[in-house]
């Protein structure tokens, strides 16, 4: 387990919604603390599919843009995102996770959002469906 995820709500958490108020799982015991985030924006370019200890990453980035400015943002998802392509506008939940690296002899981080659920956002319906599930994981 890596220091990113040892503080991360687990993905598992955010995989369903559920289904009746006594099955619900709160994102963190008795606390009012969350790790979740939805972006809505483009995505910046094809996603690439890295090996990382043998596990397929798939990373990409999404541009938010908002009051004439923009962000990009690093996403990565450890399921498959095989009908992404660059341009389309996409919606992203998941957490935020900062993960520490070596190279040659420096320790780096990166902070990016580990996507639980990619939404490609061809209507309203799109980001109803996202926005839906992000209210259930927060019930």
């Amino acid at each position: 387990m890596n220091a990113s995820s040892a503080n991360a709500v687990s993905l598992n958490e955010l995989s369903t919604p559920p289904k009746s108020s006594s099955s619900k799982k709160k994102l963190l015991d008795d606390s009012s603390d969350r790790n979740l985030v939805v972006i809505l924006g483009e995505l910046c370019a094809d996603p690439v599919v890295i090996d990382v200890q043998g596990e397929p990453i798939t990373t990409f980035e999404v541009r938010v843009r908002r009051g004439g400015r923009s962000t990009l943002v690093p996403v990565r998802s450890t399921s498959a995102q095989p009908d992404l392509v660059a341009g389309q506008r996409v919606g992203v939940l998941g957490v935020v996770a900062r993960r520490f690296f070596r190279v040659a002899t420096t320790t780096q981080s990166r902070t990016d959002v580990v996507a639980e659920r990619v939404e490609i956002l061809k209507s309203n319906v799109g980001v109803t469906r996202l926005l839906e599930h992000a209210r259930a994981c927060l019930d």
